[in-house]
């Protein structure tokens, strides 16, 4: 299973997203993000967004880990985990953002 460093990840958990529009507690954009992309965690709580991007991010790169399995392609985990933390950092920092429904169904 493909995952993001627990160390790389907190990094993130400490800063706060620039929501955008509106920007400032209970923005447009952090309550949109909140009321449909955000799932409960085992323990009750929602997910922040540095755990939403995180599970968007190992999910897409654990799909293509299982891809190169089966079809005898290489992997190398340690370029997957410099590509996937641009790719967290990007999305964190809303440079691009994968479609609605890859933060709602993407892999737990």
């Amino acid at each position: 299973m493909f995952k993001l460093s627990d160390n790389f990840v907190n990094f993130y958990r400490l800063r706060k997203p620039d929501w955008g529009f509106a920007s400032g507690p209970n923005s447009v954009g952090e309550l949109t993000y909140a009321r449909t992309y955000s799932r409960i965690k085992e323990d009750g709580t929602n997910e922040t967004w540095a755990d939403t991007v995180r599970r968007v991010v190992e999910g897409t790169y654990e799909i293509q880990r299982r891809h190169a399995e089966k079809n005898d392609r290489p992997w190398d985990e340690s370029m997957a985990e410099k590509s996937a933390q641009e790719m967290f950092d990007r999305i964190f920092n809303f440079k691009f953002l994968p479609p609605g429904r890859g933060l709602v169904h993407s892999p737990a």
